[in-house]
């Protein structure tokens, strides 16, 4: 927790949690528990020329590394003059403010990235930036967010003095391109937001519909007796897979399967 304003002097600043064996964390000296970085209500952190990062990593090599999210308090401001500022979270970026959060750079490059417990292709998860009330703005360098998938986020309204319209899913744009890992350099003026996948579950037959549900949902077969399994995938949100079931005296409801059950890659 950054509970106290920092200014580097032009000097760059790096923060890393739940970093790896690899990189010289003791097994032993890494207790259990979720890492994670907070900056406080109305902590600043300024780096003027120097570059300002943040990174959750994925722990790999210690026995406790579960990775937690990157979460920016009210009124806290990371600010940078001609020095980039790169946040990355194995999990979620979110804000926690009522009136306002404010990453900014005059010259430098602002990269946010979620969903990195799923670095490359083909793999993603569930994470989203929760960033409703964050201010981002570069003036003269690029703005770019990199997630999983589109509908899991909650982005401003306005991202870098330009508004955000949602175009059709799959359909790349200046300000939206799919399936797309970080890093990327594409756009980024006066923003770019990348997703991995564009639709969650692309069914292309019955013999995939099968397997999908044989394989993803065999918890959910065995504990719910005989029921029939869903016949066709209605939609998905931050914890839950929906289903429209095809027995006849449930026709219009919908059946809930957590995320974790889902384990089906198709793009």
């Amino acid at each position: 927790i950054i509970g106290g304003s920092i200014d580097t002097d032009n000097g760059s600043f790096s923060m890393i949690a739940n970093d790896t064996a690899t990189n010289g964390v003791i097994n032993s000296d890494r207790e259990s528990g979720t890492a994670s970085i907070t900056i406080g209500d109305g902590q600043t952190i300024n780096t003027g020329t120097g570059d300002l990062s943040m990174v959750i990593s994925d722990g790999a090599g210690n026995t406790n590394n579960t990775a937690g999210d990157i979460s920016f308090g009210e009124g806290s401001v990371l600010q940078t003059s001609s020095g980039n500022i790169l946040i990355i979270s194995e999990n979620n970026i979110v804000d926690t403010a009522l009136t306002g959060v404010t990453i900014t750079s005059t010259d430098g490059n602002v990269t946010l990235v979620v969903d990195n417990a799923y670095p490359s292709y083909p793999d993603f998860g569930f994470s989203y930036l929760d960033i409703p009330l964050t201010n981002i703005t570069s003036t003269n360098g690029k703005v770019r967010l990199f997630s999983s998938y589109r509908n899991l986020n909650i982005v401003p309204s306005v991202i870098n003095g330009a508004p955000y319209v949602p175009a059709s899913v799959g359909k790349s744009s200046a300000t939206e391109q799919w399936k797309i890992y970080y890093p990327d350099t594409f756009g980024g003026d006066p923003f770019t937001l990348f997703y991995k996948i564009k639709n969650l579950l692309s069914l292309k037959g019955a013999y995939d519909f099968e397997r999908v549900i044989s394989e993803s949902f065999q918890l959910w077969k065995e504990n719910l007796w005989s029921r029939p399994v869903a016949d066709r995938f209605y939609g998905i949100d931050r914890e839950y897979v929906y289903f429209h079931p095809i027995y006849p005296l449930w026709p219009t409801k919908r059946f809930l399967y957590p995320v974790s059950w889902l384990r089906y890659y198709e793009y």
